[in-house]
C-alpha cells in the first residue's frame, strides 16, 4: 500500500501543479505512473466541475467561463502538454529528416509553426467551450474527458515503439503490457457506470472517438517521427482532449 501510495503521490507531482510532498524516485517506480493516469485524469476533471460549477452561480457569461476554462488546464498542468504539443508541431512542420525533427523537438527554443498552431488550438478550444457554455452541455463532461484522454494515453504509450531511447516515454518501456487488461477494466467500469446514472452511451462515443483518433495519431507519429516520445504523448493529450470536447457538441 506504502508503494502505491507512493507512486500516486509522485504522478501527481509528475504531470500537475498540485502541490504534494516531495518523493525520491527509484527507477522501479517509474513504469508504474501510467497506471495512475486515469486518476489524475480524474482529479483534474473533478477541480474543474467544482470551479465550473461555483462560477455558474456568479452568472457569468460563457467568454469569461471559456477563458477560466482554458487557463485552469494550463496551470493544472503547467502547460506541459501545450509544451509538447508546441515543441510537435514545430518539428512537423519543419517537413525535415526524422532525426532532425527530433533534434527541433528537442530544442527549448520557441518556433514560428510553434506559435502558429498554438493560437489555432487555443481559438479552437474556446469556441468549442463557448458554445457548450451556451447550450448547457458542458456540465459534468469537463469531468470525464481528461480521465478519457489519459486512458487513452496509456494505450498509445503501450502500443506504439519508442522513437528514441532519451525520450520521457522510454520511462514507461518496461511497463508490461499485460497492465492493458486493467485499462480495459477502467473503460468498461466507467462506460458501465455512467450508463447506468444517466441512461445514455454518450462516454463510450467519447471513447471511440478517443480510440479512433489514437489509431490515426499512431500512424502519423511513426511516418513523421519514427514512433513516440515525451512530446508526441503530450501533443495527442492535447488535440485529443479538443477533439472529444468538439464530439460532445454532437451528442
Amino acid at each position: 500500500m506504502k508503494k502505491i501510495i507512493k507512486r500516486f503521490i509522485i504522478t501527481l507531482g509528475f504531470f500537475t501543479t498540485i502541490p504534494v510532498k516531495y518523493i525520491e524516485w527509484e527507477e522501479d517506480d517509474t513504469k508504474y505512473l501510467p497506471l495512475f493516469m486515469p486518476f489524475i485524469g480524474l482529479i483534474i476533471g473533478g477541480l474543474l466541475y467544482i470551479i465550473y460549477n461555483l462560477l455558474l452561480y456568479l452568472e457569468l457569461s460563457s467568454v469569461f467561463l471559456s477563458v477560466v476554462y482554458i487557463t485552469y488546464f494550463i496551470l493544472i498542468t503547467g502547460g506541459l502538454h501545450l509544451d509538447a504539443f508546441m515543441d510537435t508541431m514545430d518539428a512537423h512542420f519543419s517537413r525535415r529528416d526524422i532525426d532532425k525533427k527530433l533534434l527541433i523537438m528537442k530544442d527549448s527554443n520557441v518556433g514560428a509553426f510553434a506559435v502558429v498552431y498554438l493560437f489555432v488550438l487555443l481559438m479552437v478550444k474556446f469556441a468549442i467551450i463557448n458554445e457548450l457554455i451556451i447550450e448547457e452541455k458542458l456540465g459534468y463532461i469537463i469531468l470525464l474527458i481528461p480521465v478519457v484522454s489519459r486512458i487513452m494515453q496509456v494505450f498509445l504509450l503501450t502500443n506504439t515503439k519508442y522513437a528514441k531511447e532519451d525520450s520521457l516515454a522510454i520511462m514507461y518501456k518496461s511497463l508490461n503490457r499485460k497492465y492493458q487488461y486493467l485499462f480495459y477494466g477502467y473503460v468498461v467500469i466507467l462506460v458501465a457506470v455512467y450508463y447506468f446514472i444517466f441512461n445514455d452511451f454518450n462516454l463510450l462515443y467519447l471513447f471511440i472517438s478517443a480510440f479512433i483518433y489514437m489509431k490515426i495519431y499512431q500512424r502519423f507519429a511513426i511516418k513523421q517521427f519514427n514512433g513516440i516520445t515525451g512530446d508526441v504523448i503530450g501533443c495527442y493529450v492535447e488535440i485529443v482532449e479538443v477533439i472529444l470536447l468538439g464530439v460532445v457538441i454532437l451528442l
